[in-house]
């Protein structure tokens, strides 16, 4: 943006809109360090008991059975659709690698990832990388609640592993403040809802390590939503 662009919205501001505006920058650049690491987010008490979510899923009619099993099965292979776009499809084993988070299904570029702080990175401005909403719109998560209603109506064990499997890569590419993923408050609040459907779901099958990584998730949730993000 340009300096008059700049001096241009400053003067269409109210007084207090400037004073709120500064004081979310102040936050935020305070942030840096001082609330960074999964250490310093201890788990959001996310356990037992569990109160089911949708507790009539399991008897579902047959074609919403059959559209929540494609739907699951599509995660499970890793592919994904959104936008318009298909992402690449994985060629490795693991179809969730923590480099799947900041990839841009376009440029086939990587996004910048845990090495920076979330506000220092100047997304609006990007120009060679893509499209940040694409990169936002996988880290929503919400194929979780496909697979999430799979493990309920199936035997088939792979629709909860793969959950968690996505959950642990999440968490381990996405440390609290750092990357792409913490620098827009509405996408933090749509993952946290993706991740409190999983567990409503079938949070009582999940093991304790994807458990308190989730209550970590929503403990920086929280955080992020009082600095400003």
């Amino acid at each position: 943006m340009s300096l008059s662009w700049y001096i241009n919205r400053i003067r269409s501001m109210t007084a207090p809109e400037v004073a709120h505006r500064l004081r979310e920058k102040a936050l935020k650049l305070t942030a840096r360090r001082r609330l960074e690491g999964w250490d310093l987010y201890l788990p959001i008490p996310v356990h037992s008991p569990f109160t089911p979510l949708a507790p009539g899923l399991s008897s579902a009619c047959p074609d919403l059975r059959t559209k929540i099993l494609h739907a699951a099965d599509l995660a499970v292979s890793g592919g994904f659709v959104a936008l318009g776009r298909d992402w690449p499809t994985p060629t490795d084993p693991d179809p969730y690698p923590e480099t799947l988070w900041t990839l841009d299904p376009v440029t086939g570029k990587q996004w910048t990832g845990v090495g920076r702080f979330c506000f220092d990175i100047p997304y609006r401005h990007e120009r060679t990388l893509g499209d940040v909403k694409y990169v936002w719109e996988r880290n929503r998560l919400q194929f979780l609640q496909p697979l999430a209603a799979a493990a309920l109506i199936s035997d088939d064990p792979i629709y909860l592993r793969t959950a968690e499997r996505i959950v642990l890569s999440w968490v381990a590419a996405n440390p609290p403040f750092r990357g792409l993923v913490w620098a827009s408050g509405i996408e933090v609040a749509l993952r946290a809802i993706s991740l409190l459907v999983l567990m409503g779901l079938i949070g009582d099958r999940l093991s304790d390590q994807v458990r308190d990584a989730i209550g970590s998730v929503l403990h920086a949730g929280s955080v992020a939503n009082f600095v400003g993000v």
